[in-house]
């Protein structure tokens, strides 16, 4: 099973091109999540051509606090725009797409086995440094190119079905909190007001017919109970901490 591990620098090469004409705005950053970010950093008065491009289908790693963190920041971009890096990042490609997809090493960056190997090799540093030599002696296994892309295209169908599911239970999430808020208008809120407890309508329409043309109160029976509020019931008669509370016009 180990045989078919092959070292990852026999597959990737670095990529080392510069922002020189200011082309690209977009400065990001990696998470420990392995997801470009917009960067937090400040960036007034800083030479953005000395930043580093990174284009679609390209990785970039922080190689730094790896040590510290125990995850080696990595991600690849997914999307056409190119975005620019910080200059301690490392950039870098696929050499040939026909014998390793750059999906399919994304997969395994995101393995835990990957970042515990990565950790195990950092330095003595007080960040834990982690260099570009560190990172081509790490092994992964390597299958075919027809299993490569039936595991990525898998791992994409799964991907797709939890985040349809996500937009569900949001979609779930949405409906019930607009029917409790609605239910929640229609229904009277007690309040004091000049010692008596007033029962009030948000508004005429939501009052039932019936009392619309009432003025209804519940006054307290045990009046050395104190001031509440709350939720008042629909009942005529109701208790609420061992008070017992009528309503009346």
């Amino acid at each position: 099973m180990r045989s078919r591990y092959k070292k990852i620098g026999s597959f990737v090469k670095q990529v080392n091109v510069r922002n020189r004409d200011l082309s690209v705005t977009n400065l990001q950053g990696i998470n420990i999540n392995k997801f470009f970010m917009p960067s937090v950093a400040n960036t007034n008065g800083t030479d953005l051509s000395k930043y580093k491009v990174v284009s679609q289908k390209q990785f970039a790693f922080n190689p730094m606090h790896v040590g510290r963190d125990e995850v080696l920041p990595i991600s690849m971009l997914e999307e056409q725009e190119s975005v620019i890096v910080s200059p301690a990042y490392i950039v870098f490609k696929v050499k040939d797409e026909s014998q390793l997809l750059p999906e399919y090493l994304m997969m395994w960056c995101r393995r835990p086995e990957f970042d515990r190997n990565a950790w195990f090799t950092t330095d003595s540093s007080v960040r834990g440094g982690f260099s570009w030599k560190d990172f081509c002696d790490l092994t992964f296994p390597v299958p075919s190119i027809e299993k490569q892309r039936e595991i990525v295209r898998e791992y994409h169908a799964i991907v797709d079905r939890i985040k349809l599911n996500e937009q569900l239970n949001q979609k779930l999430e949405e409906t019930a909190q607009a029917i409790y808020k609605r239910n929640w208008r229609k229904r009277p809120r007690l309040f004091i007001k000049n010692g008596l407890s007033i029962l009030n309508f948000p508004s005429p329409k939501s009052m039932p017919p019936r009392w619309a043309s009432r003025n209804w109160r519940a006054s307290p029976i045990n009046p050395a109970e104190g001031n509440w509020s709350g939720m008042m019931s629909w009942n005529r008669k109701f208790r609420r901490g061992g008070s017992t509370y009528h309503i009346q016009n």
